[in-house]
């Protein structure tokens, strides 16, 4: 194996860390005021623990990079429902809720995810970018 050559189940988890990313990312649409009263801060401090501590942490670049590795790798997929079933997979849906969307049976979708992610390795293996841009990702240390 060298170091542009990734797995099947090492690509799986890199699509679940592109979904936890973009759940960190901000929200690209801003929040508007749709009221004209002052603004109450809302601060925990005040609230005595009435409300959840909130923290978002910003991902990394690598992340982000990983992420849109991933997102530029899932449309080469010509089939939406390979695309589908991937990101559910990805995301942690249960089987069950997959095959009422797809219409299929667990162990025919569990075959064609096999068969979806074997396809995106032979595509990081005969397109010479996505070779190129994996193995910078591999090769990048996390400082």
């Amino acid at each position: 194996m060298s170091k542009a050559d990734i797995s099947c189940k090492m690509l799986l988890e890199w699509f679940k860390g592109a979904l936890r990313t973009e759940k960190r990312l901000p929200s690209p649409m801003p929040k508007k005021r749709i009221t004209t009263y002052w603004e109450i801060k809302q601060d925990d401090w005040y609230a005595y623990g009435w409300n959840k501590a909130t923290m978002r942490v910003a991902p990394s670049n690598r992340s982000i990079s990983q992420m849109m590795f991933c997102y530029d790798l899932l449309w080469t997929l010509d089939d939406e429902d390979d695309r589908k079933l991937l990101l559910c997979r990805a995301a942690n849906i249960p089987w069950k809720q997959i095959t009422y969307r797809l219409g299929k049976h667990r162990s025919t979708l569990d075959k064609r995810l096999s068969i979806v992610l074997l396809d995106l390795v032979e595509t990081i293996r005969t397109n010479k970018r996505y070779r190129q841009t994996l193995q910078k990702l591999l090769t990048t240390t996390v400082s």
